[in-house]
């Protein structure tokens, strides 16, 4: 079974402690998204930390482990957020900031 979704998160950060190099945050926020073949929305929660090391003015290296909680759309079309409400990831990367 596969479905698609269209959907508009939104996300609220807050800085924790940073240095001229390291720098700690925390992100949490929401998601509102759209089943495309169907009718049912689904809203998730999520909540992040992450930590960055800057490689210079512009890059930096982060990582940040989080997790999220998808809310039940009372739908009869089964998904994988019905069966495991519950997500955790783990963001790593190479961030570009435009300041």
């Amino acid at each position: 079974q596969r479905h698609s979704y269209i959907g508009v998160p939104i996300n609220f950060g807050y800085q924790l402690w940073a240095s001229r190099r390291f720098g700690l945050y925390l992100s949490a926020g929401g998601m509102i998204e759209k089943m495309l073949d169907a009718n049912p929305w689904q809203l998730s929660l999520n909540v992040a930390i992450g930590a960055e090391y800057k490689l210079s003015d512009r890059f930096g290296l982060y990582a940040e482990p989080g997790g999220g909680y998808y809310f039940s759309n009372n739908s009869s079309i089964p998904t994988i957020y019905q069966e495991h409400p519950f997500n955790f990831n783990l963001n790593i990367g190479l961030r570009f900031n435009l300041k």
